[in-house]
């Protein structure tokens, strides 16, 4: 009999398409920030946009486990991530100035998970494909410290 595993991988994506944009950032009836299947911020064209918010979503359901997040795109300068659920209740607050995996560890299923992008002072553009996501998702009676090895 083959021994049980101790976490279970699932992989997902979220596109860009699946994220909100803020309202700040209005061209022609049209939202500037959208372009070709991608969001696009560049502090040149956007700067002067009242809120700080750039992207927003998918409110989604997320079950316990450890997940990496892993932007695909180009960021030149910072970038504010909030990771919250229920429409806006923090979870983790991030400022990042690369793409690289972010962790995020759960210890309970969260309703309306979103992903919040914000721009800084110092963001000069980014341009945002999708979201990688690897879940680890432990299995029912595996320790969580099994997870983090």
């Amino acid at each position: 009999m083959s021994p049980q595993p101790l976490a279970v991988d699932r992989w997902f994506t979220i596109n860009a398409a699946q994220l909100a944009c803020s309202d700040a950032y209005p061209a022609d009836g049209e939202n500037a920030l959208r372009q070709n299947g991608l969001i696009r911020f560049d502090a040149r064209l956007h700067g002067d946009a009242a809120k700080r918010v750039i992207f927003y979503g998918p409110y989604i359901r997320v079950e316990p486990g450890v997940y990496l997040f892993t932007p695909k795109g180009e960021l030149d300068g910072n970038l504010l991530l909030r990771f919250t659920h229920s429409i806006g209740t923090l979870i983790k607050e991030v400022t990042i100035d690369s793409f690289r995996p972010i962790v995020l560890t759960l210890t309970r299923g969260l309703d309306k998970f979103e992903v919040v992008g914000l721009r800084t002072p110092e963001l000069k553009s980014m341009k945002l494909q999708s979201i990688a996501v690897h879940h680890i998702d432990p299995t029912p009676g595996a320790p969580a410290s099994a997870l983090l090895c």
